[in-house]
């Protein structure tokens, strides 16, 4: 019987040694794409694929696509910790009504991703064309319609968006850490004052 006991328990502490590395792999998972929060500048170039197309001192932006879409990524920066990274969408419709669809895939991949968002709106600021779905693509165009989800998860705030001015659509995902976003802001409204 005690033989027994014994081999039992060491079975299980096996179980746990095997089990230690796989549960520090799951910490050390990454936050999105390749990259985790606070990954300096060099770490965050090491991880993307391809060169940057463009690099100041607290950015770095690289070409990529997402769901046969053309994207720019863009890195943000505080104190040479990674805090924000941006998808841009690239690609030009002739129908505005195309950028809708577009925003619309994005917030359904972040659902199944995140579940329900925290957060919908749809938000008119004229609503001429509130009526008229046809014409919401230049609505949005036109800034008189925006729309934005957002999520929540333990390290990272998720914002989808769609909105435009003078004919033109933005069409973006923000992934901002929650922990560093704080020094971000506090970094700009100090560079702001510096202005004055």
């Amino acid at each position: 019987m005690r033989t027994r006991a014994w081999m039992l328990a060491g079975v299980c502490l096996l179980a746990l040694c095997f089990a230690a590395p796989s549960l520090s792999a799951a910490e050390d998972a990454y936050d999105l794409r390749s990259v985790k929060w606070g990954m300096s500048r060099e770490e965050v170039k090491k991880a993307e694929r391809s060169a940057p197309v463009m690099e100041s001192d607290n950015l770095i932006v690289f070409n990529d696509k997402i769901f046969d879409k053309n994207i720019q990524v863009a890195y943000a920066f505080v104190d040479n910790k990674l805090w924000k990274v941006r998808y841009f969408l690239v690609d030009i419709h002739t129908n505005k009504n195309d950028y809708i669809s577009d925003y619309e895939e994005f917030v359904e991949a972040l659902i199944s991703k995140y579940g329900k968002p925290k957060q919908s709106k749809v938000l008119w600021k004229n609503n001429t064309y509130a009526e008229d779905k046809q014409n919401h693509g230049l609505a949005v165009s036109m800034g008189h319609l925006a729309l934005f989800s957002a999520w929540d998860t333990a390290k990272t705030t998720v914002f989808c968006f769609i909105d435009g001015e003078n004919f033109n659509v933005n069409v973006r995902i923000d992934y901002e850490s929650s922990e560093l976003r704080d020094l971000a802001i506090k970094q700009k409204k100090d560079e702001e004052k510096g202005k004055l």
